[in-house]
């Protein structure tokens, strides 16, 4: 069976602390996370591009999801966090979902996140 790709910004604190629930979760072993300056670099594309798409998934067969997309498929492929996948794709179906995404996405340096300290962007 194929493995998820997860694209995601590992200089963002929130997301690196996403990253690790999203592993501690990963209990079927089907994720595999890549920072997308790291890949820009490797792959020569543009991280610009990358970076103001989001957090992307790849499937297995190479297509991608895009923000809370890529949010619903990662938490669908996860059983523990079946709940929020439900969560996601209902925000998703009332039209609310992206308008949720960049919400958290615009907040994510001012976030709390348990055992950093909170950063504010500039």
């Amino acid at each position: 069976m194929g493995k998820y790709t997860v694209f995601y910004d590992e200089y963002c604190p929130f997301c690196n602390f996403s990253v690790r629930l999203l592993r501690r979760f990963d209990v079927l072993h089907r994720m595999i996370f890549q920072g997308m300056v790291e890949y820009s670099k490797k792959n020569r594309i543009s991280v610009d591009d990358m970076m103001n798409s989001g957090i992307q998934v790849q499937t297995p067969d190479g297509k991608k999801y895009f923000r809370m997309r890529a949010i619903a498929l990662i938490t669908l492929r996860s059983p523990p966090l079946f709940l929020l996948s439900l969560a996601a794709d209902f925000l998703i179906i009332a039209g609310l979902g992206e308008s949720f995404y960049e919400l958290v996405a615009s907040r994510r340096y001012s976030i709390p996140i348990p055992g950093n300290h909170v950063l504010r962007k500039h």
